[in-house]
């Protein structure tokens, strides 16, 4: 007959030592929150510098000056590749185009924004 109290015991897992990631001691490990803490500080005191800068960046973004400008330069650069070879007479010609434009435009926002000398 089989002993009744040796069935009702409860069976122990086997220890198995923790991964080193998730052991208190280890240095990555108690690093990890100072470094949080340091990265939220940072964000607390970039935020306001920040702030009017990417304000101004929307506003940057839909300048008609800097699109002309990259349009003219992606096209200049992507000729040879789609196999377009211009004549560098050509070539001249688009760049001196978008640079006046690119000055003209910049004369009438000044003149808008009443940064005139006169």
């Amino acid at each position: 007959m089989a002993n009744p109290q040796s069935a009702q015991q409860p069976v122990q897992p086997p220890v198995v030592d923790e991964a080193p990631a998730t052991k208190p001691d280890n240095p990555i490990v108690s690093a990890q929150p100072v470094a949080a803490q340091v990265a939220a500080e940072l964000g607390n005191i970039v935020a306001p510098m920040a702030a009017p800068l990417l304000a101004r960046a929307e506003s940057r973004l839909a300048s008609r000056k800097l699109w002309v400008a990259a349009g003219t330069i992606l096209a200049l650069a992507a000729q040879n590749p789609l196999g377009l070879a211009l004549p560098q007479a050509a070539q001249v010609a688009i760049a001196a185009l978008a640079a006046v434009y690119v000055a003209a435009q910049a004369i009438v926002d000044g003149a808008r924004k009443g940064g005139g000398n006169g």
